[in-house]
């Protein structure tokens, strides 16, 4: 993050399509909040998103509306904030045709919908989206993608179809070997569990 020098470096979001401090930002972001460090997380995420805004370039905003901004507010359990920053990168992906942040955008407006307004919509929201997020072939954060879905299935009682999404993100990690989130994959199966008595 020190070396990244805004003179120098705006370019770079056009060769790498991200530009290095959005994405450096989000990273230290998430780092921060694994660690139990909400504030600097917070913070971290928030200049991610603020950067991104300043460049108005397509691909680092959408990067920082999902995996920085909507993301933070569902991990603070902030379902109207998680919407309209999903809700946004919604509008921003398709309108650029960015498969994979519309696929991970999807999802956490399913969430989102599940605790504010439409259990049934977010069903089909969080089905949806997780159909998407395959087509594109993307694997390195389908286990947590997968957590997702199975919290929104949770969340409104649909626990036959949250233990599938909890099988598959397992069967992800085994596949990519990404097993950070795994955690809280198995945190949700125990809330399934508990669930059923």
């Amino acid at each position: 993050i020190e070396l990244y020098r805004p003179d120098e470096d705006l370019g770079l979001a056009y060769v790498y399509a991200l530009d290095p401090y959005v994405a450096s930002r989000k990273e230290q972001g998430w780092g921060a909040w694994v660690l139990g460090r909400v504030d600097q997380a917070q913070a971290s995420l928030r200049e991610s998103l603020s950067w991104a805004t300043k460049l108005q370039h397509p691909s680092s905003l959408a990067y920082a509306l999902v995996w920085s901004t909507s993301r933070m507010h569902m991990w603070l359990n902030e379902p109207q904030q998680a919407l309209e920053a999903a809700q946004r990168c919604v509008r921003l992906s398709e309108e650029n045709r960015f498969a994979v942040p519309l696929a991970h955008s999807r999802i956490v407006e399913a969430w989102a919908l599940a605790r504010l307004e439409d259990p049934n919509g977010a069903v089909a929201a969080a089905n949806r989206a997780q159909e998407d997020y395959e087509k594109t072939g993307a694997m390195l954060e389908a286990p947590q993608f997968c957590a997702i879905h199975a919290d929104t299935l949770i969340h409104i009682g649909c626990l036959d179809e949250a233990e599938t999404a909890i099988a598959l993100a397992f069967a992800r990690s085994d596949q990519t070997g990404h097993r950070w989130y795994q955690p809280e994959v198995m945190r949700l199966r125990a809330v399934i569990e508990q669930a059923r008595g």
